[in-house]
């Protein structure tokens, strides 16, 4: 009995090595990237659920991971804020470099209020009913136009993400790079970002605001709106425009763009001008953490870091 089990092994092994008959190599790992899960069971209705889901997956493909050199910052658990360049990003966690230093953050570690700017799926579990039930519901009030629609404007930076949507999160918009100096007109605004078409590029696309400044001798704007939402948001944690100064927590400071930077730092500065009905324009930005000066902007020396 032992003769013929022997044999019946020996004979499975000679049959595993013969050329095409070999055990199918294990795949390689999926690339290091979110899948956004199959949404979950929302209404009772079988057509309402299956129109959902469709809004889902259209809304969801608008987004993308961030790429290496992305400006960053994300909301921790602890309360905290990192940011900094992209240097590394996985479906576990993600690199950012804050000046010289590399930050590893864990994707268990970052705050469910600002998963949607690393991972897709955790936005659509958190975020996707309200607004995909809001695309779903025809809106009869239109938000009426703001001062900024219909102005021209000049981007303030050479590198700045030309955006699908309004907000960095939305896929970069299949246009050519911008420069410094670029002419812009608005023709749409939703908080901070703003849709602009630029000469000689047929598509219209978006960009934060704060990365332009309004052409020469335009009307005066009023950043009242942007300034409330941003304190409202605790990305300012203290404005004073009596004397002058703002406060912010250093990880968002490092994990913005430096043209959006910038761009706040006039808004501010121009802001506390007319506030104190001063001809002078100029505010200091300092870390809340340790109250130490981040940057400071003046029309008379512009903006210093």
């Amino acid at each position: 009995m032992n003769c013929i089990v022997t044999a019946f092994v020996a004979l499975l092994l000679a049959f595993s090595v013969l050329p095409g008959c070999k055990r199918p190599e294990p795949s390689l790992p999926p690339a290091p990237v979110e899948q956004p899960p199959e949404p979950g069971q929302e209404y009772s209705n079988p057509d309402r659920q299956r129109e959902y889901e469709q809004a889902w997956r259209r809304y969801l493909a608008q987004f993308e991971a961030p790429e290496m050199g992305d400006y960053l910052w994300v909301h921790l658990t602890d309360g905290s804020y990192v940011g900094g360049e992209v240097r590394l990003w996985t479906s576990s966690e993600i690199v950012l470099r804050d000046g010289t230093n590399d930050v590893n953050i864990a994707r268990s570690s970052i705050d469910k209020d600002s998963l949607h700017r690393v991972y897709a799926d955790a936005f659509a579990r958190h975020q996707a009913l309200g607004e995909i039930e809001a695309e779903l519901t025809p809106r009869v009030d239109k938000h009426a136009a703001t001062p900024l629609v219909g102005s021209k404007r000049y981007s303030i930076a050479d590198s700045i993400t030309p955006r699908k949507g309004p907000g960095d999160r939305f896929q970069r918009a299949n246009v050519p790079e911008l420069t410094r100096g670029t002419l812009l007109e608005v023709t749409d605004q939703q908080g901070p970002w703003i849709r602009v078409s630029a000469q000689g590029v047929q598509e219209s696309f978006w960009l934060n605001g704060l990365a332009t400044r309004p052409i020469p001798n335009a009307p005066k704007e009023d950043n009242s709106p942007v300034i409330k939402q941003l304190l409202n948001r605790d990305l300012l944690t203290d404005y004073d425009p009596q004397l002058s100064t703002a406060h912010l927590p250093r990880g968002i400071w490092v994990g913005t763009h430096p043209a959006v930077r910038e761009g706040l730092s006039r808004v501010l500065a121009e802001h506390s001008a007319a506030m104190r009905s001063s001809p002078t324009a100029w505010i200091e930005i300092k870390d809340t953490a340790t109250g130490r000066r981040l940057a400071r902007y003046s029309t008379s020396q512009g903006f210093r870091q």
